[in-house]
Formats: C-alpha cells, structure tokens, sequence
C-alpha cells in the first residue's frame, strides 16, 4: 500500500515542495520492496491533467534500494521537487513551473497513492 503526504498545501515562491511517501505491506509475512527512485516515483500534475514532472525523469541510475517490510510497518522515502518541468528521458528544456494548484500521486508498478492537491504560489498571489 503507497500513501502520500506533503509537508504543506501551499509553497510560496522559490520554496521547494516536499513529499514523503509510505510504502507499508499488508501481507502476513515479512517481505522485500524496491523503494529506489526508478521503483517508488511521483508524478505532478497541473490542474490534475497535464503532466508537469517525474521524479524518474532525470535519474541516471536505477538506485536500487531493496528493504525488507514487515507488516503494517512503513518504509519512508523522500521526495522533493525543484518546481522545474520535466520528461521521460529528461528531455531539455526544462522550465521553471508556474504558479497555480497541482496535483501529485506516487506509484510503483500498479500500486497507486491518493492524490494530493497542493498550491505553488507566487509574490502577490493570494492562496485560497
């Protein structure tokens, strides 16, 4: 089971948003995840439809990081974003993303968190 959390709803201007997502296993028995960047990723949505960003686009290894989950117990990784767009392959250029609200879901393989709305503000915008 994957479930995401962000350290706030509304980052002003130049505040780098940051992710935390759980990975937590509901079988009765102890077993193995891959919780490497290639395997548990992010993906940023603006207004919930146009892809933004990746957290695998740009990595250049696969990180393998293989933990053991016991039941109920979450394994944590940290995601933050450099409010750049990008692509898979990291295609270049990658622009500076524009205020407004977004949404974030994490996933690996076909397990998928709920999503997340957040806001990125900007000076002289107000945040509903």
């Amino acid at each position: 089971m994957l479930s995401l959390f962000a350290a706030k709803y509304s980052y002003p201007a130049h505040a780098l948003p940051q992710f935390e997502v759980d990975v937590v296993s509901t079988a009765p028995r102890t077993c193995t995840f891959d919780l490497g960047a290639q395997s548990v990723q992010l993906l940023i949505r603006a207004g919930g439809k146009d892809r933004v960003w990746g957290s695998a686009d740009c990595v250049r290894s696969p990180g393998h990081r293989v933990t053991r989950l016991v039941r109920g117990v979450p394994a944590v990784v940290r995601i933050s974003w450099d409010r750049k767009t990008s692509a898979p392959g990291c295609r270049l250029p990658r622009k500076a993303a524009q205020p407004g609200t977004y949404t974030a879901t994490a996933y690996s393989g076909k397990l998928l968190s709920p999503t997340l709305i957040f806001v990125l503000s900007a000076p002289g915008i107000a945040v509903p």
